[in-house]
């Protein structure tokens, strides 16, 4: 990521994989700022933040999904996980792709959050006690 670009109120959707994420940024008008990939690595993600400060960041709910919302809110993000089986434009498209799947979150999250069918995460604490049970 080029760090002359910064972005205030952009809205980020990331598409969440095991080892690279896919990342769409657009602005508030839906104009795209970014389009690439970026490493499962919390350094990443904490870069990630850096080059889009404030950004409303929209990813699905997954494996991922619970470390990656809290270490994103706790950088001073507004983070929506997105319940993927509620989201047919993502699950039925026929042309999916990381890339469409990051550009689907980033849009719907710019339009209308409640689009998303957002959940919400329980604590660290809570997910290990689940661990233990």
């Amino acid at each position: 990521m080029n760090n002359s670009i910064k972005h205030q109120k952009s809205i980020v959707g990331i598409d969440l994989g095991d080892r690279k994420h896919a990342i769409c940024a657009i602005d508030q008008e839906g104009k795209e700022l970014s389009e690439h990939f970026i490493r499962n690595r919390r350094d990443d993600l904490e870069q990630l933040s850096r080059d889009y400060p404030g950004a409303l960041i929209a990813l699905e709910v997954g494996t991922h999904s619970p470390w990656i919302s809290r270490l994103l809110e706790s950088l001073g993000h507004k983070v929506i996980v997105a319940n993927s089986r509620k989201l047919r434009a993502i699950y039925t498209n026929e042309r999916k792709s990381d890339e469409q799947d990051a550009r689907m979150l980033a849009k719907l999250a710019r339009v209308d959050p409640e689009l998303l069918h957002p959940v919400k995460h329980g604590s660290e604490q809570a997910q290990q006690d689940l661990v233990l049970i």
